[in-house]
């Protein structure tokens, strides 16, 4: 039998861990820029590479 137990106490949150939902965002919100920041490196980088070829 599989079971899911929600605690809503607040117990983590007394506890230090970084689970609010502000926490969330925060974090999701710095995984989406890294992710936008990775992307434009990729493609600056395809870019010189490609004008490196061309030329």
């Amino acid at each position: 039998m599989n079971r899911i137990v929600l605690i809503g106490n607040d117990f983590d949150l007394a506890h230090g861990l970084k689970t609010s939902y502000e926490d969330f965002i925060n974090w999701y919100c710095d995984l989406r820029v890294y992710g936008m920041v990775m992307n434009l490196t990729s493609a600056e980088h395809l870019t010189q590479l490609h004008q490196h070829v061309v030329v």
